[in-house]
């Protein structure tokens, strides 16, 4: 598949196998564009690959008005205790507690997804 040539730039044909042999360094920059447009090509011809990105709210304001309610509301979810939890001592943490993505000094970032999922899973 390597043996043929691909592409003609500027009267010159450019062997990919002959480039894909050839350091970068060594390569002159229509060598190094026709070496990435080979490249690319197949990743291309799939289309786009979907990536699901997670909806985040960066603090306890942006998650109340992401879920349409209080934030007096997310300090009880914070504190409620989920289902099956233990006592005070053995306590895991409030309902929302899976749904903190990352927590760093007072700022709060969470997963809205997995925050309202675990909200309706404990019928808090």
């Amino acid at each position: 598949m390597l043996d043929f040539a691909f592409g003609i730039f500027m009267n010159k044909t450019i062997d990919i196998k002959a480039l894909l042999e050839k350091p970068i360094w060594q390569m002159s920059g229509s060598e190094f564009c026709a070496l990435i447009r080979y490249a690319s090509r197949d990743t291309w011809a799939a289309g786009p690959a979907t990536v699901q990105q997670r909806r985040l709210a960066h603090g306890v304001r942006e998650l109340a008005e992401a879920l349409s309610c209080s934030e007096s509301k997310i300090y009880m979810y914070m504190r409620a205790n989920s289902k099956g939890s233990e006592g005070s001592e053995g306590q895991k943490g409030g309902v929302l507690h899976d749904a903190i993505v990352s927590h760093i000094g007072r700022r709060i970032v969470f997963d809205i997804d997995a925050a309202l999922a675990a909200i309706k899973e404990n019928n808090v």
